[in-house]
């Protein structure tokens, strides 16, 4: 009966449970300074000396509400409160002894000792520190908790911060009750020590064992900075444990926002990445973008879309659009609308090998930068449709570098593909023919700097493998491959975008710039990983 009480106190608003911190927080000040006099009188001298300075009480608990309230005290979320927040609640009390101090100085009206100031202060961060770790450890243990029923064993691979944001999150989930075993961590120093609560049972190496001792029936992986290599040993000692895995979301979803029990997911093909994620701050190379006028071509497709949603971060004027298909501009512009109503998004349905219409665009938005994404991209269907290559990747590149020198555009950025070098089929030449029209522009003279951005095959882009390899074990297979030799260069969407809007910042003009990639993926391989993260075995 009194846990649901005390749940049901969980519910109420926000400003309703402000008001009853605040009432909370009042009788902790007046119980701290009777606690403080008796530390320091005699009990038979309390009633006189409380009724002597009880002015100097109820102005001293006046000092520290408002102290409280200006220091942000009661806007802070003490669900996910830390020693910081401890530390700014002992500041706030120092503060208001300190302000009641200099008050009895200044004015000579208060006869106060000051060691009964001092005590109280140390007794009142005492009490009002204990309610608010209460709030937290309660939250943490008890609240929601069912008092039976079947609960689902976890193990926790990774003892750092995300495992430990994890293991607070799966304590007070609502909707299903989890029974904590305990973590895996490969840093032999931490095994057997005590980590939140949990114990750190042992390392990956053990993790057969592990699983055999406790039989947990489910893994989460809580290892956001780990590397492809890492993630895809980890995930092969699951499989072979026979266990179901789950993994958090990676680093800078983290530092983003906390993380909830319904952001776990299962692990992806991305997160088996051979090499570590590139992480670029594009605040620091942004400054070209800020309060200008940029327009993207091919703005709806995965790339282009990607470029949007990072470009309007950066405080651009305006963002342009552009793209021949309207159901893919139509999607971008409403998710943008939606999440960045503050930013100018127009929505262009053109096609760049038009010059009458690129003309009358470039005319009517004057646009600043060019982010350049649109091409047809399909290696084997080019082949077959060489003139519609010809047409849209060099005749309409050309078209847009013309209008880019003809309105004296700043810069000028080019997306190409690692397929350019040496190229071997269509789609290659036909990017390579486009990459030599923007170095040739880049040395006449033109106000524009003009470069390309190169780069390998896009994890989750359209007409690439990995969309095609799960659709086809959706579809039960097979998952076909041209041959089991092939390899290529991977790299994440995101990833992709911060590289060119980095290569806005530094080229000069005339510029190609390539990711280091690492480690070319036979595809073969990848297949089979896709197939495995799928529940079935190749």
């Amino acid at each position: 009966m009194l846990f649901s009480r005390m749940n049901q106190l969980f519910e109420l608003g926000r400003h309703q449970k402000v008001l009853i911190l605040f009432g909370l927080d009042i009788c902790s000040m007046i119980f701290s300074f009777v606690l403080a006099m008796l530390l320091i009188f005699p009990i038979n001298a309390l009633p006189p000396v409380f009724i002597l300075w009880r002015t100097e009480l109820l102005l001293l608990a006046f000092s520290q509400v408002m102290i409280f309230w200006s220091l942000r005290l009661y806007g802070t979320v003490w669900r996910y409160a830390s020693v910081g927040e401890l530390l700014k609640l002992f500041t706030a009390c120092a503060m208001s002894a300190l302000l009641f101090e200099l008050l009895k100085i200044s004015t000579h009206a208060f006869d106060f000792p000051e060691k009964l100031l001092v005590v109280n202060t140390i007794v009142c961060f005492l009490l009002v520190g204990s309610s608010r770790v209460f709030i937290r450890l309660y939250r943490d243990y008890f609240l929601y908790q069912e008092p039976g029923g079947q609960k689902q064993a976890v193990l926790i691979i990774g003892a750092g911060e995300a495992g430990v944001m994890v293991a607070r999150e799966l304590r007070r989930y609502k909707s299903k009750a989890y029974h904590l075993m305990g973590y895996v961590d490969d840093d032999v120093h931490k095994k057997g020590k005590v980590v939140a609560g949990l114990s750190v049972l042992g390392t990956t190496h053990e993790l057969d064992e592990l699983v055999s001792q406790y039989r947990p029936n489910e893994i989460i992986i809580a290892m956001p900075s780990a590397t492809g290599k890492d993630i895809r040993r980890v995930v092969g000692l699951c499989r072979n444990a026979k266990v179901t895995y789950r993994i958090t979301p990676g680093l800078t979803e983290i530092l983003s926002g906390k993380i909830r029990v319904d952001q776990l997911r299962p692990v992806q093909i991305e997160d088996l990445l051979g090499r570590e994620s590139i992480q670029i701050d594009l605040k620091q190379v942004s400054d070209y973008l800020a309060q200008k006028c940029v327009l993207i071509t091919g703005a709806g497709g995965s790339i282009g879309s990607e470029i949007a949603r990072q470009v309007v971060h950066l405080s651009p004027r305006q963002v342009i659009l552009l793209g021949h298909g309207e159901n893919s501009i139509y999607h971008i512009h409403q998710e943008l609308l939606l999440n960045y109503p503050a930013v100018k998004v127009v929505p262009v349905i053109a096609d760049i090998t038009s010059y009458a219409r690129l003309k009358h665009v470039f005319t009517q938005y004057r646009p600043e930068v060019v982010f350049h994404a649109a091409a047809h991209k399909h290696v084997p269907l080019m082949e077959e449709n060489i003139i519609e290559a010809l047409k849209n990747n060099v005749y309409g590149s050309k078209q847009l570098v013309d209008m880019a020198m003809l309105f004296e555009v700043e810069k000028f950025v080019m997306i190409s593909s690692d397929k350019a070098v040496n190229p071997t089929n269509v789609m290659g030449a036909t990017k390579r023919f486009a990459e030599m029209l923007v170095q040739c522009a880049s040395e006449k003279k033109s106000k524009t700097q003009f470069m390309a951005v190169r780069f390998g095959n896009v994890l989750g882009s359209r007409g690439s493998v990995v969309p095609l390899f799960r659709k086809q074990i959706e579809m039960g297979g097979p998952v076909t491959i041209t041959h089991p030799d092939v390899t290529r260069y991977f790299m994440t969407i995101p990833e992709s975008v911060q590289l060119v809007i980095q290569a806005g910042a530094y080229g000069q003009g005339g510029e190609i710039f390539v990711l280091d990639m690492g480690e070319p993926v036979k595809i073969a391989d990848m297949a089979r990983e896709m197939i495995r993260l799928s529940g079935l075995e190749p």
